[in-house]
């Protein structure tokens, strides 16, 4: 949903599709914790949960690290054209990030900077559609990982031990 996004989606809609994304995300990560403790032998739960941990702090640092790179660039590679019209002095300056570029909308007044500010708007936007897309692909190949090389445990025993059976009678006990 964050690829249907644009510069006139509601705020309140955006707070939605939070929420939607924070809910699934506690429904998801405690029983994914749980799955990868129940595949490990009891003695290298403590490994287990640490290395779970590791992965878990590591792999978000480098998702906002990787992702952020891939927005910075898609928004850069889209706003380049639209520089034209900015001093050659700033123009490096505006095409490092929408804040920078607003900046420089904003100085060069409402006739040169209102085109430029739409335009780095729209590239922001494009940028983020591809940010999204590329994090959805990225979850869905972790996805199919998970699913192909994650332990599988053999379906609890429904069947009651022998003893308990119907139809067996206890053997007395021989003093």
């Amino acid at each position: 949903s964050f690829a249907l996004f644009d510069a006139g989606t509601p705020v309140w809609v955006m707070c939605l599709v939070f929420f939607v994304q924070g809910t699934g995300m506690a429904h998801i990560m405690p029983p994914v914790t749980v799955a990868v403790m129940q595949a490990l032998p009891r003695e290298k739960a403590g490994s287990g949960s640490a290395i779970n941990n590791t992965f878990r702090q590591v792999g978000g640092a480098l998702g906002i690290a990787v992702l952020g790179s891939v927005l910075s660039t898609v928004y850069r590679g889209d706003i380049e054209g639209h520089l034209g019209a900015v001093p050659a002095g700033v123009r490096d300056v505006a095409g490092e990030s929408i804040e920078a570029t607003l900046g420089v909308a904003e100085k060069l007044g409402p006739v040169a900077g209102k085109p430029l500010a739409a335009a780095a708007n729209d590239a922001f936007i494009s940028a983020m559609h591809v940010t999204a897309l590329g994090s959805a692909a990225v979850a869905l190949v972790g996805a199919v990982v998970v699913g192909l090389f994650l332990p599988g445990r053999p379906p609890a025993r429904t069947e009651a031990p022998e003893e308990a059976r119907p139809g067996r009678t206890a053997e007395p006990l021989s003093r």
